[in-house]
């Protein structure tokens, strides 16, 4: 099969690439820097340059694809300091004009990836796809994917022969998080030893591998219009902390804080950011996320997509061992 993956250096995109490529599927990446994508993906990986917004120069190259995974968000860059007007142009323009070029050049089967935070929180049962959409967002990049989802379904309902296929993950966390993601941020700062706290609260967090494995398998066996939720396990931030340190040999923060004092410490850190054009640690709304007692069942994806998840040690190890080699690259 040939398909077209956008966002192929991403950390979830470039572990699609790989998991189509060890299946014997031609891959054909939309990458914005042809020579960063090499040195992640090899030269056995068909790329072309190209932005989401600008689809003109690149969307001819769509012609004989089989599928699209759209795998590209801005999401990192919005959380490094980005525009939150661009976030929400390029994840949702930019999805709807994606679709349209992609099916106008006879692809009809699409996976669309979208985000487990589109979904409202259950404070008593689990969250998955039944769950409402989250009515309202502090966080643009929420908002943005919950406006593209929304605009993925619709445009579904109005071409009834495509096939759609959405795939929910939760916080994504894997080695090649060359970005990195806010989340990979996270481990570097307590691989360099910049964390002075045990964060409180909870992360639910998945390898991006087994999410990559979740999106191909939707790919092939997704049920059209369907939409699946791969979130990972709800872990405490203290046994992030402590894996970490087990599978590293690395000491991390055994100092705790409030998560009252965290938030006022965010707050002020998100009005300094105004100031010095600078991106704070941790943003209030994640602050809040972590202290929620929400969580997720993966239930459909497991029964439909053979979803797994592998342990967290693993996904640490893996994630550590990677940045270790990139620390120490010349």
């Amino acid at each position: 099969m040939k398909v077209f993956v956008t966002g192929g250096t991403g950390l979830l995109g470039n572990h699609v690439v790989r998991e189509l490529q060890g299946r014997g599927h031609e891959v054909l990446a939309l990458v914005r820097s042809p020579e960063t994508a090499r040195g992640m993906l090899g030269d056995d990986v068909a790329l072309v340059a190209g932005d989401l917004m600008d689809p003109e120069p690149w969307k001819s190259r769509m012609e004989g694809m089989d599928t699209l995974i759209h795998a590209a968000a801005c999401y990192g860059e919005f959380y490094r300091g980005g525009s939150a007007s661009a976030t929400v142009d390029t994840n949702v323009s930019g999805t709807v004009g994606l679709l349209d070029a992609a099916v106008a050049r006879g692809i009809s089967n699409i996976v669309y990836v979208s985000s487990a935070a589109v979904l409202a929180e259950q404070d008593d049962g689990p969250t998955d796809e039944s769950c409402p959409y989250a009515d309202k967002s502090e966080d643009p990049y929420f908002f943005s994917k919950i406006e593209a989802e929304k605009a993925v379904l619709s445009f579904q309902e109005n071409h009834p022969h495509i096939r759609i296929v959405s795939v929910l993950p939760s916080v994504m966390l894997g080695p090649g998080d060359r970005g990195p993601t806010p989340t990979g941020s996270f481990v570097l700062k307590l691989l360099r030893g910049e964390m002075k706290f045990v964060l409180p609260g909870a992360h639910r967090i998945a390898d991006a591998r087994d999410v990559a494995h979740a999106v191909v398998e939707a790919m092939r066996r997704g049920k059209q219009g369907e939409r699946y939720l791969v979130g990972g396990p709800k872990v405490p931030m203290a046994e992030i902390y402590q894996t970490l340190t087990e599978v590293t040999g690395r000491p991390t923060p055994t100092q705790s804080i409030t998560p009252g004092k965290l938030m006022m410490m965010s707050r002020l850190m998100t009005v300094a950011s105004w100031i010095t054009r600078r991106p704070p640690p941790i943003k209030p709304n994640i602050v809040k996320r972590l202290q929620a007692p929400f969580w997720y069942s993966s239930a459909k994806a497991q029964r439909d997509l053979g979803v797994t998840f592998r342990p967290l040690s693993e996904t640490l190890a893996d994630t550590a061992s990677w940045f270790q080699q990139e620390m120490t690259r010349p």
